[in-house]
């Protein structure tokens, strides 16, 4: 101990000498251990001839992948188009004016219009034929038809609409039976003098012709007794009949649709019921009246038998689609 006291630092130099030797021998035992892990790796593998299978699902995978290339997944109107910044209008002012909802003209997306070559800066396009087929660039959204091409449009029964309905006075009287074969009648609104007529004869100005007389009577005042004899009459085109009641006047009004047909030319056309009339440029097409009301008149397509209503025209409709909905000038749906 007295040694170690004398001589302390020889004694601490002779510990940390001790201590080095210990670390480089840790050292060197772990750098053998570490070189024997490698050994099995320095050994040619065994020959043989077997070949593991192959896992297919990874290549099918793969495959997949090259014949499916990934896709944008983006929202037109918020993101834009790839490699193309969103549409927006600069003001007067130079600040980006952006659409609301998306959309510069509601309710055709901003898409649509660009896709078609419209121009979306014009603020009429909306109301613009493009294709000059007589349908304008909205018409041609709300049915989906391509705004470019003349061929493609909205059926042309679509621009028709009824502007109102008329009723034409047609007053006749039987006024006497001069004898058992002639009848006396007078067309009041036809323009005509009293006629003396047999049956089976037509009536002056008028399509009604003579096909029945029954002799009637029916007490009257102070015992009197009142000749009531019908005369049945019936149209030689719609074989509707009409009765008249000796010493009556019978009233049976021609009834008429005035249409507007607003395809390029607003044209007035005027129908009456059960008459027909065809529609500029498919005149191969006869259409038929067969029902005339103050709100709607509806018409039949004598080459497919297909009914219409074709709907009263009010100043906020412009178009009405097949499908019965009908659209003012902005493109809005109204009842």
């Amino acid at each position: 101990m007295d040694w170690i006291k004398k001589n302390t630092e020889k004694f601490v130099l002779l510990l940390f000498s001790i201590a080095l030797i210990a670390v480089a021998v840790l050292l060197v035992l772990n750098a053998q251990k570490l070189l024997a892990s490698f050994d099995p790796l320095t050994k040619p593998p065994a020959e043989t001839s077997h070949i593991p299978p192959l896992n297919p699902e990874g290549i099918k995978t793969a495959q997949a992948a090259l014949d499916k290339p990934a896709t944008w997944d983006y929202d037109k109107d918020k993101n834009g188009i790839l490699f193309a910044s969103r549409v927006f209008f600069i003001s007067d002012k130079g600040d980006p004016i952006e659409p609301k909802g998306g959309m510069f003209y509601p309710p055709v997306p901003n898409d649509w219009l660009m896709k078609n070559n419209l121009d979306i800066t014009d603020p009429q396009v909306l109301t613009k034929d493009a294709d000059g087929d007589g349908y304008s660039n909205l018409e041609e959204f709300l049915m989906q038809t391509d705004p470019t091409d003349p061929n493609s449009h909205p059926p042309y029964i679509t621009k028709l609409f009824l502007e109102k309905y008329i009723k034409i006075p047609f007053r006749l009287e039987f006024m006497e039976q001069p004898d058992d074969t002639t009848y006396e009648i007078n067309a009041l609104d036809a323009g005509q003098p009293t006629q003396f007529l047999k049956m089976g004869d037509l009536i002056a100005g008028t399509k009604y012709k003579l096909v029945k007389f029954e002799k009637k009577s029916a007490p009257g005042p102070d015992d009197m007794v009142n000749d009531v004899s019908e005369l049945t009459i019936e149209h030689t085109e719609t074989g509707k009949q009409i009765i008249l009641v000796k010493g009556k006047v019978t009233d049976d009004p021609d009834s008429y649709a005035q249409f507007r047909y607003l395809w390029k030319k607003n044209t007035p056309i005027k129908v009456k019921l059960q008459g027909t009339f065809t529609l500029d440029p498919e005149t191969d097409i006869t259409y038929k009246v067969i029902d005339i009301t103050q709100n709607a008149a509806k018409i039949v397509n004598q080459k497919t038998n297909q009914e219409i209503l074709i709907p009263l025209l009010r100043k906020d409709e412009t178009f009405h689609a097949p499908d019965g909905r009908f659209f003012n000038k902005d493109g809005k749906e109204v009842d």
